[in-house]
């Protein structure tokens, strides 16, 4: 603890020294606002007089492929703003209007489609902003952007927008409430904003204010937006009820079981002030992802996203992500599949949100506040024990309550600090956890250089025995220009890093060296080139590395990676000494084509050699074309090999939260493959069918256990027999947005496990899944109520 606090001192010093000399970077170009009275339609044409009256932003600079030329079409772009929000009307001329690009994609999806967006940081810091995309078949999409260039596409808002094609481009309408921003509780104000226009048949990419790709960052390369003057904003107060129901029915042998759930909840907003918000979740919602071209119902994740709307505030200064918990209602493991005799039923790698509270906001001198909590329910395995085919209770976990909290503040030329805490307590004899530190970021004058780093103490509680990890990281790099570097020192003994192992301590230093020619040259639009070395010395196992790469995108959008990596030293692993020392080396390459066409392929080959007694080695490969029919039908085939060969790989079990640790020896194949059809009838309606067939053999050669030497010995508790599955799915899943904010969500699921070794038929798994969630401002809906 002592050290902790030194170190921790340490930093603070270092923080006041080097900030002396942030600076913020120049911004050149400013836009005044101008103020409408008179209603502005947004149906993509820019009829009304006030459009006329408004300032002007023009004379757009590429950044894609060539920063050096002025846009090849020339991009008009007005604001204007009344008291309830932001009006943006931008003109897209085109030499040849039938060659815009338009696929119709699903929201948030870009697609094969020219787009125009704009990017809006309220706070003037350079680091925090939202974007508002349009494409030109009407799509939008909208993120939040962190740490200058950090977008997240998953945030969501309400606003309005409508495109129009003409015989001179296309015509973008935007209408953004203040109620879908976050900005300082003041009347008249300067924003920072930036435009940016996409033309996908030439791949040109342009800003209003132009954008240096050797700058780091893109919020920060901004223009300013003035004589913002904004009337006392009206109570933000939004509504997400939601329904959801699922049924799951699973035949096995021929006797099948059925069930079916039904959840009513929602999430409620209410905007304190221009800055603050409450968010809360008043009753369980489950949200919903695709992975792996398998839709799953999962509750909020470590970024709380799905469907819903709730915390979406946090994600700009919620610093402490992944410090200790990944997932609020993570179960790591409940129970592992490796046990013999038994087949589990049920492992839930999530347990079931009760509610959860989110308070978020910045204050108008930068400082930022975010504070969590949330409870999960009691989370449990069941597995079919198969002497007695009985169900049995393998693992538990308590109900949880998680809390949160974080103060940053912004600082000049894109700088912060952050101090966090996270805590986690768990009833019974599940262990607590929680977790205290420092993060910063700060950089020199015009943005060239960077000093950063992260202190974290946590400790775990179990019963009345109470364990400390500690974790630190310094660094220093250049961020800016064609050359760049860093060099990063880090020691974790952290327990959340590493396979719940507390005796493991992780310690490293870490040098990279990069090159990037931004300007094209006669076949190359920009090329890329690396160097990295990592070398590691702690008590549990070494780690060096030295690692190169290439990347170059060619005059024909052919982008093409390459990248080797080999130990030059033995690696100790895995705590032993004689037949864990080894040196690997591996080799990939990526290629993929012209993603402008309508066909284009993507491949992937990796290779990895482990020169140890049994010559391990992995082969990887992924072969994924697509076909773009027209722009509602499209075609994606992915193909998936990989082949692992004397592939020695810790293990460990968990039982009743007990480790059985051991190594095992196996060979392992696994072939994926995944056919997705996706159909869009409008920018609100959207199909999606997938075909999903995964076969996998395990062929176990030997298991081992530790000896107290630090050899290995043979372990015959878990029987080596081969195995082998097939896995099918038949999936349709539909996305509807019927109102705005307001979506229908229905996914079918049609699987076929083939289990031969286990049971004598296969599993069949047939699931509905259904979301309906409406969205409601409570002062417009109070207004109608007012006036009908």
């Amino acid at each position: 603890m002592c050290n902790f606090l030194k170190r921790l001192t340490f930093i603070a010093i270092l923080f006041a020294s080097i900030s002396l000399f942030a600076q913020n970077s120049a911004i050149n170009k400013e836009l005044s606002i101008t103020k409408t009275v008179a209603s502005i339609d947004i149906d993509g044409v820019l009829d009304e007089k006030d459009w006329q009256n408004a300032s002007t932003a023009n004379n757009f600079s590429n950044y894609f492929p060539d920063p050096r030329e002025i846009s090849a079409q020339t991009t008009t772009v007005k604001v204007l703003n009344d008291h309830e929000g932001i009006y943006i009307g931008a003109v897209m001329n085109d030499a040849d209007p039938k060659l815009i690009l338009k696929e119709l994609t699903q929201r948030d999806e870009v697609g094969n489609t020219d787009w125009f967006s704009v990017l809006i940081d309220t706070y003037q810091d350079g680091i925090h902003a939202v974007e508002f995309k349009v494409t030109a078949s009407g799509i939008q999409i909208d993120s939040k952007v962190t740490n200058t260039s950090n977008f997240d596409p998953k945030w969501n808002a309400v606003w309005k927008s409508a495109v129009k094609i003409t015989k001179d481009g296309w015509v973008c309408e935007m209408m953004i409430p203040y109620a879908a921003l976050r900005y300082k509780t003041k009347p008249n104000q300067n924003w920072n904003i930036n435009f940016f226009r996409a033309i996908g048949r030439t791949g040109e990419l342009s800003s209003w204010n132009p954008i240096q790709p050797a700058i780091s960052g893109i919020v920060n390369q901004s223009g300013i937006l003035s004589n913002i003057s904004i009337e006392q904003s009206r109570p933000r107060i939004h509504l997400n009820p939601y329904l959801y129901s699922t049924s799951k029915k699973q035949t096995i042998a021929n006797e099948s079981e059925k069930v079916t759930n039904l959840a009513i909840g929602g999430d409620v907003k209410f905007g304190i002030n221009s800055a603050f918000t409450v968010d809360m979740n008043l009753m369980p919602d489950v949200g919903i992802e695709i992975k792996e071209d398998i839709l799953k119902f999962v509750p909020f994740g470590k970024d709380f996203k799905g469907t819903s709307y709730f915390n979406s505030e946090s994600s700009d200064n919620n610093n402490n992500k992944n410090i200790f918990f990944d997932y609020i209602g993570d179960n790591y493991y409940l129970i592992e599949n490796r046990i013999p005799g038994i087949i589990i039923e049920s492992n839930p790698k999530f347990s079931r949100l009760i509610n959860a509270v989110n308070i978020n906001g910045r204050f108008n001198n930068g400082l930022g506040v975010n504070i969590f909590n949330s409870i999960t329910d009691v989370s449990e395995a069941r597995v079919v024990n198969l002497s007695t085919l009985k169900t049995e209770i393998k693992g538990v976990y308590s109900m949880a309550n998680y809390n949160s909290i974080s103060v940053d503040q912004n600082l000049k030329n894109n700088s912060s600090i952050s101090i966090f805490n996270n805590n986690l307590k768990r009833g019974g004899n599940n262990s607590d956890f929680n977790s205290t530190g420092l993060k910063f970021n700060l950089n020199s004058k015009k943005n060239m250089y960077s000093l950063f780093g992260l202190a974290n103490l946590s400790n775990s509680k179990t019963n009345n025995t109470i364990d400390y990890f500690e974790s630190y990281n310094l660094g220093i790099a250049k961020i800016s220009g064609n050359w760049t570097w860093q060099s990063n020192y880090l020691i974790d003994n952290n327990l959340f890093n590493f396979q719940k192992n507390s005796n493991i301590k992780y310690e490293y230093l870490f040098n990279e060296v990069s090159f990037t020619d931004y300007t094209p040259k006669i076949n190359v639009n920009r090329w890329s080139a690396s160097i990295a070395a990592l070398l590691g010395i702690d008590n549990w196992f070494s780690r060096n590395k030295i690692a190169a790469s290439f990347n170059v995108l060619t005059k024909f959008y052919w982008n093409i990676s390459l990248r080797y990596s080999m130990s030059p030293f033995e690696l100790s692993s895995l705590n032993l000494t004689n037949i864990s020392k080894y040196k690997n080396n591996d080799f990939s390459v990526e290629i993929i084509s012209d993603i402008r066409k309508k066909i284009y392929i993507k491949y992937e080959f990796l290779m990895r050699n482990y020169k140890n007694e049994y010559k391990s080695k992995d082969i990887e490969l992924k072969v994924n074309p697509h076909f773009q029919v027209n722009n509602r039908l499209s075609f994606d085939y992915n193909f998936y090999l990989y082949i692992y060969s004397n592939y020695l790989e810790y293990k460990y079990v968990v039982v009743d939260f007990k480790d059985l640790n051991y190594i095992e020896l196996n060979k392992k194949e696994e072939y994926n493959q995944v056919l997705k059809v996706k159909y869009t009838i409008n920018k609100n309606l959207n199909f999606q069918l997938y075909f999903k067939n995964n076969i996998n053999f395990l062929t176990p050669i030997q298991s081992f256990n530790y000896a107290s030497n630090g050899e290995l010995k043979p372990n015959n508790q878990f029987a080596l027999k081969n195995d082998k599955s097939n896995f099918n799915d038949i999936g349709l899943n539909l996305f509807y947005r019927f109102a705005p904010g307001s979506d229908l969500t229905i996914n079918y699921q049609h699987m076929i496990n083939d289990f031969g070794l286990i049971f004598k038929s296969n599993v069949l798994n047939q699931n509905l899944n259904l979301k309906i969630s409406y969205w409601l401002d409570y002062q417009s809906v109070r207004e109608k109520m007012l006036y009908h």
